[in-house]
């Protein structure tokens, strides 16, 4: 199954730092065990698996709509809704049905 939404699509959304140019996954401060302040980076985000883990405390992982819903404050089954918001204005297609300002031609 192929997700509608990758965290490639997401990450830019988000008030985190970014993937490095050509990485696969990075790490970056675990919001509940990394101290602030100090150089602690355990929150591993992997962009093939489209999953995010904490090794060191282990209560901090998911997937794609669990780390959006954690850095947004929005419950989870909000969050297709505002992806979608965000990346297409509010316009959200369904999976076989022609967007028809993409083929305004055919008309």
């Amino acid at each position: 199954m192929e997700l509608r939404y990758q965290m490639t699509d997401i990450l830019p959304l988000l008030p985190i730092p970014q993937p490095p140019h050509g990485r696969s996954a990075y790490n970056i401060p675990c919001p509940l065990c990394d101290r602030p302040g100090t150089r602690e980076k355990h929150l591993n985000i992997n962009l093939k698996r489209n999953v995010y883990r904490c090794p060191k405390c282990g209560q901090f992982q998911g997937g794609v709509f669990d780390v959006y819903a954690y850095y947004m404050g929005i419950p989870r089954d909000k969050v297709l809704e505002d992806i979608t918001a965000r990346l297409h204005g509010g316009r959200q297609s369904l999976p076989g049905v022609a967007d028809p300002e993409r083929n305004c031609n055919l008309l």
